[in-house]
């Protein structure tokens, strides 16, 4: 009884096997039909490429992407002929297609019983695939203008990729201008999804490929800064200061990670590394600044502002930089000043007469930089306060008079 029962076991299952590869059959002469049924078809491959008896066979995966080209060109011919089309089908149906394709020229790649490779359907798919890869082009535009951003990234990407599957380098793709604005769009499309990780990735496969590179740089940053991933934005920052060396946004914006951390060290370093590719007015400005909030020699901060000025004696911003060195070590040393007993007269007056002597080297600074600036308020407001300091009345009403005027 046990034995009838085994073979009973094993007679069905030969026969569920039978009626899968049968359907097989069945999916591809529905598809080929005058009139296609294409729904009935993909439903019983489907089945066929779970089921055990058929989901490793090479032919179960030809057929399946055979079924969805199919139905893909019968789609695709109503739209050459201006008829109504229903491109999600088509486009869905054209991605289902290259799928199962790429997983037959996997399969059709191994080795038989005997050891030996010998393909059966390469040429006949990649020929098919070669007709209609384009339309991932297509497909990705038609998502994006849908605003349904993940599908359009993951059209573009599909055609970005084709040359990554050694089953498809004969195709080419890279060979083609084209190509070279795919991987950028499909990183436009991860980026507008929503998904951070996405995007990254997304922009990473793009930077390989030379098109739009400094904008890749841009929103690699861009994106780790907004994702919170501080370390990766520095790190981010650093190549695009590498790649890009003239673009202030990459060494202004890691300059501003450093000086927030109050990494003085590095901000310096970068700044006057910045300064030896190219002479900017602008970082020797953040160099004296950076140089000031790390306690560095007044010395030196003064030589550079002084370079700057060896670039552009005309800098109206270095000259008002020097005047509030001196401006600003006047305020010091009159603290100082009213620190001392009033009993030292003399000490004190000759205290306060240095502080005014200061205040006077200062002001040259200032009106040279409102001279070329006029009208500044940043540059006449220190004036303002050193007129006073010097009782230098009619000058303050003048000067106070412009300033209201002004604000």
């Amino acid at each position: 009884m046990k034995k009838y029962m085994l073979m009973a076991c094993l007679i069905a299952g030969t026969s569920v096997g039978f009626a899968q590869k049968k359907a097989v059959s069945e999916a591809m002469s529905l598809a080929v039909q005058e009139k296609p049924d294409f729904v009935t078809a993909e439903s019983k491959i489907k089945e066929a490429l779970q089921n055990d008896e058929t989901k490793n066979d090479v032919k179960t995966w030809y057929t399946a992407g055979s079924i969805s080209i199919k139905h893909y060109e019968a789609e695709r011919n109503k739209k050459i002929l201006k008829q109504k089309v229903d491109e999600k089908v088509m486009y869905t149906a054209l991605y289902d297609g290259y799928t199962y394709w790429t997983k037959c020229l996997e399969l059709d790649k191994l080795p038989d019983a005997k050891g030996k490779v010998k393909p059966k359907y390469d040429k006949e798919i990649v020929a098919k695939i070669k007709e209609c890869v384009n339309d991932f082009i297509n497909g990705g535009a038609y998502y994006y203008d849908q605003k349904d951003y993940q599908a359009a990234y993951k059209y573009f990407s599909t055609y970005a990729k084709v040359p990554e599957n050694e089953n498809l380098k004969d195709l080419n793709l890279t060979a083609d201008q084209n190509y070279k604005q795919i991987p950028y769009y499909a990183s436009l499309a991860a980026m507008n999804s929503g998904d951070n990780q996405l995007a990254i990735d997304a922009l990473n496969f793009a930077k390989k490929v030379d098109y739009q590179r400094y904008n890749i740089y841009y929103f690699i940053t861009d994106v780790y800064k907004k994702s919170g991933q501080k370390d990766k934005y520095v790190q981010a920052l650093k190549e695009g200061y590498e790649a890009y060396s003239d673009s202030m946004f990459f060494l202004g914006n890691l300059v501003n990670e450093y000086i927030n951390n109050k990494d003085y060290e590095n901000a310096i370093t970068f700044l006057k590394e910045g300064l030896k590719r190219k002479q900017d007015l602008n970082l020797y400005i953040a160099l004296g600044e950076v140089l000031q909030a790390a306690n560095k020699p007044e010395q030196e901060v003064k030589e550079t502002f002084e370079a700057a000025l060896k670039v552009d004696p005309n800098y109206a911003q270095a000259h008002y930089y020097l005047g509030r060195l001196k401006f600003n070590k006047a305020v010091e040393m009159n603290e100082a000043a009213s620190k001392i007993p009033m009993k030292e007269v003399k000490k004190y007056n000759a205290a306060k007469e240095q502080v005014k002597a200061t205040f006077r080297e200062a002001l040259p600074y200032f009106k040279k930089a409102l001279e070329l600036k006029p009208n500044n308020l940043e540059y006449m407001t220190p004036i303002r306060n050193i007129y006073y300091q010097l009782n230098m009345t009619k000058e303050y009403d003048a000067i106070d008079k412009q300033i209201k005027a002004l604000q």
